[in-house]
Order: structure tokens, then C-alpha cells, then sequence
């Protein structure tokens, strides 16, 4: 298992140690003999040398200069020394050069099989020291191609938590990712919205595009400042700008360089999409101001390819306007769409207990706290394309501070409209929403003429980023790869019902390119129209 060299000038005293003692009893089960440096060096050559007993005097090239060259050369053998002097400037040496013990001649036999086998133990702790650097540099190799994955994972999980974690655990989180931000520091958010790709593509094709499009938002809007690029778990990509407070960031800039990086993914990679940019926020409180940036995407259905602020007013803005309010409506949705109703209704109890404590409770504070719960249907139902009168009738919505003139019977009139609402909500939110509906039947009415997904969204009322991922959400297929199975699906109906030739059924389709055609009929269905056709004949 193991194998031992003796290198000595004296052959009755190699001859001695290898036969006056039992080796196996060490495990060592070859032994090679040398007689001066020379052959020493030529066995280490030819064999792989475990252990190495040596005598340090010796004619021409003496123990410690072997030594010497065995540390450069072969560093894992284990060398015991021998020598016939006790002259402490040779044991220095040899122990500065590593030697794991010396022996004073004449040898005692059961004194160098003791030592022996604790050199054979050093070579196995050697051994696992070695295998465990290898292992732990692969761990290490493996832990840095995994880091930027896991710390897309923390800011996914940190965006998308309902109830945040605590401070110590996100702090603790910060250092072991190497995250260059404390619990004082704050980040400033950018959504990057994909309006529309103007050239056709797979689902594949798009995500392959998307991270390009991480990769350019990397390399040119964190050229000046530190920070991440990431794609959160619902598809939507988010970039993150790290705020020292001694370096604060200047939005101006952050702007400037937004619209360049519009100007460069409009003209290489052939898209239209804004940016939303966020307020310098605590890691803490990321989350809401994460949200208030997704509301503002889908409240966005007119503007494109723009950096949009996070106090700046678009020009359309749906139903209410919440900014108008003081209360946390934000809150009260993410909690209505949960389903959470005794969470929502405590929150809202606790604002009006607020306004009544504060001010005494008049018909401003009622009012703004009606609109404030109608903004929330609203939105809430207009997302998931339902209708807020199907839960309610007019009059209970619309008309109810007519009849509410206390704060009791505004309460009740709050805990009704709640608990009535999440009820219908969480009833049929799990159904094909009214908005993929529409989508899909625009899609089958212009399937013969040339539209874009921004045409789908204009018709749909909504922003065209916000629009492809609550498709894909409902219906577990993206909206591009819908429309082309759609297409292709009409082209075999015509191809087996018509006599149309394929050049005359691509241009029906909106396919101008007629090469284009047949290879995205040939990818769909696994052959060409012509091969296609002529099968079914």
C-alpha cells in the first residue's frame, strides 16, 4: 500500500532495517534500497515514493541536499533522517527542509518502526489535507459560478416576500453573498419594460433576448455605479443601483443614461421598452417601492420607449388615483389578492380609527377613504380582466356615501364590500380572465392581417410588457408563440380545405417573406406546407 526508500552509504545497514523489522505491519508493502543520492533520485523517477529514510553523511551528494530536492520535486514524500553525529547544525537543517524526524545511529529497530509509522500517519493527514484543498477549491469554483444565481435569488425573494424577513437575517444575507450594502444603505430600482419586439420570435427566442438585454443594462448602466441586473419570478427585469449614503446617486444621470440604453435596444436589438425608475429606497422597504413601479408599468398605456419617474404623472391613469390619498393601498391590494380578509379589514379599521383620533372624522375623510377602497376594487379586478359589477351592484359601489353620513355605518358598509369582494375575487380569479379572452379573440378575428402584441394591448387597455406576462400566466404559453400556433393552425385549415397556393396562404397570413413562412411552418409542424399538403392528399 505504501512504498519506502532507504537511502544509505552502508549496505549491512540497509540491509538491517529492511529486514530486521515487519513492514507490512506499517501497511508498507515495497521497499527500494539506494545507496547514495544518485539512485535515490533515479528511483523517485520510476516510482512514487511515499516514504524516504535517509542518512544524512554520505560520499558526493550528502542526505540534506537530497532532501533539498526531493521538497522541490516530489514535496509529498515524508523523509526521516539518520546520521551518526548529534550535530545540531545538520538536525536544523533537515528540520528546515521538513523533515519529519531524525534518529541517531545505531538504529534501534522498534525505535524506527514507531517513528516510521507515525510518518506514515503524517502522509495520511497529508494526504486528506490535499484532497480536501481540492475539494474545497472546487466548492469555491463552484460557490462563484453560483453566486450570481443566489444573489438573484435573495432580491427574488426579498421583492416577492409578503412579510419581510428580519433585519439581522437580510444583513447576515448581505454578507454572505458578498453584497456590497449594509442595512443603511439603500437601493434605487429600475424596471425595464418590454413593450414590443419588432421581429418575430419563439418564446425561446425571447428569452434569449431578454438576457441580452440584462447583459447590455449590466455592462452600460452599471458602468459608473454598483448593482445588479435580476428577473424576478414573474418574468419582469429589474435593475438594482447600490446607494452609499456618502455617494449619493444623481437622477439626472441615471436618466441620461436610461434613454441611451432605450436608443441602444431600439436600434441592436430591435425592440421598444421604457424604463421606470424608483425612488433611493432601504433594503427594507424595497418591496413597496418595487410595487409602486409595477403599478405604474400597467397604468402605462401610452407612452413608450420613455424613462418614466417614480413622481411623475402619466397622462393616463385608470379609474383613481391613489397618490391623491394617504393611506396604504399598495398594502391593501397586495393583501386583497391573498385572499388575507381579516388582515385587510384590520389594516382599514386601523385607518379609520387614525382619521378619527387625528382630525374627528367629516365627509373629506370619508370620501377619500371610499375612493381609496374603489381604486382598490378597481385595479384588483381590472387585472385580473373581471368586472367589479358582477360582485356588486352600482348603487353599493358608486352611491353608498350618499346613505353613510357615521363612521359606524362607513365601517359596515367597508367590511361588506370586503368581504363580498375577496369572496367573488377568490372565486373566479382561477378562471381564464376577461382579458385573455379578448386576446384570443382579436387574435382569431385579424389572424389575416399584420398586427403586433402593442395593437393587442391598445385594444385591451393595457401596457404591452403587463399584458404578454399575465397571458403566459393564465394560459402557461407566451403570447408570441400563441399568435404563430394560431397562424400556423390556419394555414394548415387552408392548406387541406383550399386550393390556395402556399405563397397566396403566407400573404393572407401577414407573412410578406414567403422563405420566412415555410420555416416557421416547418418548425411548428415538423414539415414544410408542400410536404405538408401532399401528405394529406
Amino acid at each position: 500500500m505504501y512504498t519506502l526508500l532507504i537511502v544509505d552509504d552502508e549496505s549491512i545497514a540497509v540491509r538491517g532495517m529492511k529486514q530486521g523489522i515487519v513492514w507490512s505491519d506499517l501497511a508498507i508493502t515495497e521497499i527500494l534500497e539506494a545507496y547514495n543520492v544518485k539512485q535515490a533520485k533515479q528511483l523517485f523517477a520510476n516510482h512514487q515514493i511515499d516514504i524516504m529514510i535517509c542518512d544524512i553523511e554520505m560520499p558526493g551528494q550528502n542526505g540534506i541536499e537530497l532532501l533539498e530536492w526531493t521538497r522541490t520535486h516530489y514535496p509529498d514524500t515524508v523523509s526521516l533522517f539518520l546520521t551518526a553525529h548529534a550535530d545540531f547544525t545538520y538536525v536544523q537543517k533537515a528540520l528546515q527542509l521538513g523533515s519529519f524526524d531524525y534518529i541517531l545511529k545505531p538504529v534501534k529497530h522498534e525505535q524506527l518502526k514507531d517513528i516510521t509509522g507515525q510518518a506514515v500517519l503524517q502522509w495520511k493527514k497529508n494526504e486528506e489535507k490535499k484532497t480536501f484543498s481540492v475539494l474545497h477549491k472546487q466548492y469555491v469554483q463552484q460557490w462563484e459560478e453560483q453566486l450570481p444565481h443566489l444573489i438573484e435569488r435573495f432580491w427574488q425573494e426579498l421583492l416577492g416576500e409578503r412579510v419581510l424577513p428580519k433585519s439581522k437575517q437580510i444583513a447576515a444575507k448581505l454578507q454572505q453573498l458578498n453584497i456590497p450594502l449594509t442595512l443603511d444603505d439603500q437601493v434605487l430600482p429600475i424596471l425595464i419594460s418590454i413593450e414590443m419586439w419588432k421581429e418575430e420570435f419563439n418564446a425561446r427566442d425571447e428569452e434569449i433576448m431578454e438576457y441580452a438585454l440584462r447583459k447590455t443594462a449590466s455592462e452600460l448602466m452599471l458602468a459608473s455605479w454598483p448593482g445588479t441586473v435580476i428577473q424576478d419570478r414573474n418574468g419582469i427585469n429589474l435593475l438594482l443601483i447600490y446607494v452609499k449614503p456618502t455617494d449619493p446617486i444623481i437622477r439626472d444621470e441615471v436618466q441620461k443614461i436610461c434613454e441611451e440604453y432605450i436608443r441602444y435596444c431600439n436600434q441592436y436589438f430591435k425592440c421598444s421598452l421604457s424604463c421606470y425608475i424608483g425612488e433611493s429606497t432601504k433594503i427594507t422597504e424595497i418591496p413597496g417601492m418595487y410595487s409602486d413601479l409595477l403599478v405604474m408599468e400597467r397604468n402605462n398605456v401610452s407612452a413608450s420607449n420613455k424613462v418614466i419617474l417614480a413622481n411623475e404623472q402619466l397622462q393616463v391613469r385608470p379609474f383613481f388615483d391613489s397618490s391623491a390619498t394617504s393611506f396604504p393601498v399598495m398594502d391593501w391590494i397586495m393583501l386583497f389578492e391573498l385572499g388575507r380578509k381579516e388582515e385587510l379589514l384590520e389594516q382599514m379599521t386601523e385607518s379609520c380609527t387614525y382619521m378619527e383620533q387625528k382630525s374627528g372624522f367629516c365627509k373629506e375623510d370619508l370620501e377619500s377613504m371610499h375612493t381609496s377602497i374603489l381604486f382598490l376594487l378597481f385595479s384588483v379586478f381590472h387585472k385580473k380582466g373581471l368586472s367589479v359589477y358582477e360582485a356588486f351592484p352600482s348603487k353599493q359601489l358608486i352611491d353608498s356615501t350618499i346613505n353613510i353620513r357615521t363612521l359606524e355605518q362607513f365601517r359596515t358598509w367597508m367590511y361588506k364590500v370586503i368581504s363580498q369582494g375577496i369572496g367573488h375575487f377568490m372565486l373566479h380569479a382561477k378562471e381564464e380572465s376577461e382579458i385573455v379572452i379578448k386576446t384570443k379573440k382579436y387574435i382569431s378575428e385579424h389572424i389575416h392581417q399584420e398586427f403586433s402584441r402593442e395593437d393587442i394591448a391598445s385594444y385591451v387597455f393595457l401596457n404591452p410588457s403587463y399584458l404578454s406576462r399575465l397571458f403566459k400566466k393564465e394560459t402557461g404559453i407566451s403570447l408570441t408563440d400563441y399568435i404563430l400556433k394560431e397562424r400556423m393552425n390556419e394555414a394548415k385549415r387552408l392548406l387541406v380545405q383550399t386550393e390556395m397556393k402556399i405563397s397566396q396562404i403566407a400573404e393572407s397570413l401577414g407573412y410578406m417573406n414567403l422563405s420566412h413562412f415555410i420555416t416557421m411552418f416547418k418548425k411548428v409542424n415538423g414539415a414544410t406546407p408542400m410536404n405538408f399538403r401532399k401528405k394529406i392528399q
